[in-house]
């Protein structure tokens, strides 16, 4: 419910999780018969120890575990349906119910699968905005620059999420990364950057108005946004501003000092 599902609504829908509660009252209700006590110490040890127990609750996944008692008592409580069903209408007239009871297993799952697969995983929002955003500019560097030379990551993302992140180390062993924790005011100096390498401002949402800055010094990059994959959010993941070393160099020669290198590659 808080980062690691992040839906708006429960894995399980309203058909399916009312006849769970059934099933599960049914089998708490008659706890001293033995075919239910596997199941039911499963299920309520697990909310026990793995949520009320812990810290943050409820994190959903310290629950996955759940989910085989979960489909039994969803199966119970159907069963127990049809034999009461067929205990009040007879045994012949009752031959429907069984078919019945498949065709509403079949429709629950369907529900149930095309929700996950079809609605809930395109979204991308499982494990949290700051693991899902780390691995998206991570992949993002690796195709778009890593290939093409030696380049530096000067990261404005502090103190929401740092280029020191494991999934950014992690994904991007072999680039540098350099946190820039102080918010720019003022264009910074030219030696900002190391002439070395190519640089690569990536500018996370919050920091987007230090990137005039950063232009005012460096000048002439390629200014890249990158949108979020979650159709339901139209604002921009990041801002990457790339400096090739040249630029980098011309910016931190002497002033009237002419860089023909810089001039025939910007040509």
């Amino acid at each position: 419910r808080i980062v690691w599902y992040g839906a708006y609504r429960p894995l399980l829908d309203g058909v399916a999780g009312t006849i769970f509660l059934l099933g599960l009252g049914y089998a708490t209700l008659r706890f001293w018969d033995k075919s239910f006590t596997p199941m039911l110490g499963w299920w309520w040890g697990g909310i026990i120890s793995g949520s009320m127990l812990t810290v943050d609750t409820p994190q959903s996944q310290r629950l996955t575990g759940l989910a085989l008692p979960t489909v039994f008592f969803i199966s119970l409580a159907l069963v127990r349906i049809g034999q009461s069903a067929q205990q009040i209408i007879g045994t012949r007239r009752g031959l429907w119910i069984r078919p019945a009871l498949a065709l509403m297993v079949c429709v629950i799952s369907f529900f149930s699968i095309r929700w996950y697969f079809v609605e809930y995983t395109p979204m991308r929002i499982y494990g949290a905005q700051k693991s899902y955003t780390a691995r998206l500019f991570a992949e993002y560097a690796q195709k778009a620059y890593l290939p093409n030379g030696d380049w530096n990551i000067y990261f404005f993302g502090p103190p929401d999420l740092s280029a020191g992140y494991g999934t950014i180390i992690y994904l991007l062993p072999d680039m540098g990364r350099q946190d820039v924790t102080d918010v720019l005011s003022e264009p910074p100096p030219p030696a900002y950057a190391d002439a070395s390498k190519n640089a690569l401002f990536a500018f996370m949402p919050h920091r987007h108005s230090e990137l005039t800055f950063v232009q005012q010094t460096f000048p002439g990059g390629t200014l890249t946004q990158v949108n979020s994959p979650y159709v339901a959010d139209p604002n921009p993941l990041w801002l990457v501003y790339s400096v090739p070393r040249e630029l980098i160099a011309a910016a931190q020669a002497p002033a009237g000092q002419s860089n023909p290198t810089n001039a025939s590659s910007n040509r």
